[in-house]
């Protein structure tokens, strides 16, 4: 093996360690709808949410303070909540 792919290589190894002893860390995002059923521009921030350090995700709706969507990952979300396109998911991080 040539030196710079075993530097490389060594390089990758070192940060997969790294990132093993990282804690996960929670990840905040805001879900925007930009469009509404009609179609009309009306671009508002339909709920925040978190995506915790298993993957799941928790959502508060900004409309219903009191409702809670909990899902398995961020790609539930979006398939639950994307209105075919008209919704974004923006991370805060």
């Amino acid at each position: 093996m040539s030196s710079g792919l075993e530097q490389l290589v060594g390089e990758v190894e070192a940060l997969v360690e790294r990132l093993a002893r990282e804690p996960r860390r929670c990840r905040e995002f805001r879900l925007y709808r930009h469009t509404d059923a009609a179609g009309q521009s009306r671009a508002e921030v339909l709920a925040v949410g978190v995506v915790l350090p298993s993957g799941r995700t928790v959502l508060e709706f900004c409309a219903a303070p009191d409702l809670v969507d909990l899902r398995c990952g961020i790609t539930e979300v979006i398939a639950a909540h994307g209105a075919d396109g008209r919704t974004e998911i923006v991370f805060l991080d």
